[in-house]
């Protein structure tokens, strides 16, 4: 983690998902900053963009935004994330007759800076 920017990869695997294998690749930039001089609350905010895997194939995009909060527990290396993201996404066609679709989804992370 940057003191300015952030940048960051997602990767994800689902076996069977709706009968078929699904993961997806994502590559994560953006802003954030500190709420407070000792930057015990952080906000973030930025862009997502990969590749989805349906069946077998690398073949669809995806292409989004996040934005979050992160507040850093005073004289530990603890963290706790709760930020949310809106992703569009053209796998729909390969189980629908969508072009794409917009997935919406919160997140909520805990985790320790090493």
């Amino acid at each position: 983690q940057e003191n300015i920017l952030y940048y960051g990869a997602e990767v994800y695997y689902f076996p069977q998902l709706n009968n078929i294998d699904y993961a997806h690749i994502i590559g994560r930039f953006g802003i954030n900053f500190g709420l407070d001089r000792y930057d015990t609350f952080k906000v973030f905010t930025g862009f997502r963009g990969g590749r989805i895997m349906r069946g077998s194939k690398f073949a669809y995009a995806l292409l989004g935004g996040e934005i979050g909060l992160q507040y850093n527990l005073p004289n530990t290396n603890l963290y706790a994330i709760i930020s949310g993201s809106i992703d569009s996404r053209t796998d729909s066609k390969y189980y629908s007759n969508n072009d794409n679709i917009t997935v919406n989804s919160v997140w909520v992370r805990l985790g320790i800076k090493l």
